[in-house]
């Protein structure tokens, strides 16, 4: 995941499966960062990626994990 934010108001990366489940929060640290999630374990599927910006919802987008 690779993210650009235009200040550093608080932020965080939230990924959800399909059935609103969350797999992982994570809080971003600088205003520009590239995230590498390790998805081995997780269940094949599609999930959801969601930038928050002070609680608004900024961006989301889906993308799949493959056996």
């Amino acid at each position: 995941l690779k993210y650009k934010l235009e200040n550093d108001a608080p932020a965080s990366i939230s990924i959800q499966s399909m059935n609103g489940l969350t797999i992982r929060t994570l809080a971003t640290k600088r205003q520009q960062e590239q995230i590498t999630l390790i998805t081995r374990d997780w269940v094949p599927g599609i999930y959801i990626a969601s930038l928050k910006v002070n609680g608004n919802l900024m961006e989301s987008f889906k993308f799949s994990v493959v056996e």
